[in-house]
């Protein structure tokens, strides 16, 4: 009878730690990728697990002078009409610090919480697919390197 306890304590103990030990194995990883163009800089960094990206985030740094404002309060006015359409997402956060010369914007996308039909709509959206299910990492990677991006290592 004690034998059969201790077994049964032993095989639910042994099943208990291969299913946190399997709930751990998969990490999420991230790459980074930069590009400047025209004395814009732009670096997008992407958390995913496997081919799946699970969220996106972006700072980039656009000097006034790149849209043709001269000052804080022209850049305002240019950027922040598209800014507004980046906050009825869900699941996007977007911030932009003015500063003398430029602006620095961060962009965040959950995915778990984003539709992708919804972030095809944005503005400087590079969706290939909108029907898509997921982000594709590898499709990711392609696409940026494609427009010149180089993934920092």
């Amino acid at each position: 009878m004690k034998y059969t306890h201790r077994l049964t304590a032993f095989a639910v103990a042994a099943l208990l730690a291969a299913a946190l030990a399997g709930c751990d194995n998969k990490k999420e990883q991230s790459k980074t990728f930069n590009r400047a163009t025209q004395g814009v800089e732009l670096s997008f960094t992407y958390y995913y697990d496997g081919d799946k990206v699970l969220r996106q985030d972006a700072n980039n740094t656009i000097p006034y002078k790149t849209i043709g404002a001269s000052n804080k309060e022209q850049a305002r006015a240019i950027i922040e009409p598209m800014s507004s359409v980046y906050r009825s997402i869900k699941g996007v956060e977007q911030t932009i610090d003015y500063k003398d010369s430029y602006a620095l914007e961060h962009l965040s996308v959950d995915f778990s919480e984003a539709k992708i039909g919804e972030l095809c709509k944005l503005p400087g959206s590079m969706f290939t697919d909108c029907s898509r299910q997921f982000v594709s990492m590898s499709v990711s990677t392609k696409l940026l390197e494609e427009q010149g991006f180089q993934e920092v290592k």
